[in-house]
Parts: structure tokens; C-alpha cells; sequence
């Protein structure tokens, strides 16, 4: 079962409701909510490639790195410090981003 949701998850670009689908339809009983599970367990995620998320996500980072250099808390930080920092405080940047931001 796992290596047919792997086949599937790796090689297609479907959401864990068609993987659930085509696994039924071969014969293998799955619930998409059974796909997810699985695939969790085994770190597997999609990377966020559409542009208009990826570019809320770069705002998103932003307007939180401007606030704390505002308020005066990041001002000596380093990047890596910074992503810390932000994860801290809940927000998953992307260390591509944060570069991009602290660069003067």
C-alpha cells in the first residue's frame, strides 16, 4: 500500500483524493484522509509552487521582518537568527526569502 501511494505521490502531481481514487480503482481500498495519514508519517509534502502563493508568503515575511526591525528586536539579528525568531513567533519563512529581504 505505502509504495503505491508513493508511486502516485512522487511521479503524479494529484491531491491525496485522486491518489485515493486511482488506489480504489486498482483495487486497493483507500480513504483520501487514509492517503494523507500515510503520507505524512513518511515527511512527504507538496512544495509550494504556485506563484500567487509563494509571493503572499514573501509579503507575509516581509511586512513581519520590517516589524521587528520597526520595533527595534531584529536589529543586530542574522538570517538565521531572524528565522528563528519568526518560527518562534509562528511564521514558517523560507530562508530564500528572508535573504532576499535583508539584503540592503
Amino acid at each position: 500500500m505505502l509504495d503505491s501511494i508513493s508511486s502516485l505521490f512522487h511521479t503524479t502531481t494529484d491531491n491525496d483524493t485522486a491518489i485515493a481514487q486511482r488506489l480504489t480503482a486498482q483495487g486497493i481500498p483507500l480513504s483520501a484522509r487514509q492517503v494523507k495519514d500515510a503520507r505524512l508519517l513518511q515527511g512527504w509534502r507538496r512544495r509550494n509552487n504556485k506563484e500567487e502563493r509563494q509571493q503572499l508568503q514573501r509579503q507575509s515575511t516581509a511586512d513581519m521582518i520590517a516589524d521587528r526591525l520597526a520595533e527595534g528586536t531584529a536589529r543586530n539579528y542574522g538570517r538565521n537568527y531572524i528565522i528563528t525568531a519568526l518560527r518562534v513567533n509562528g511564521h514558517r519563512a523560507r530562508r530564500d526569502n528572508v535573504a532576499a529581504e535583508l539584503q540592503w
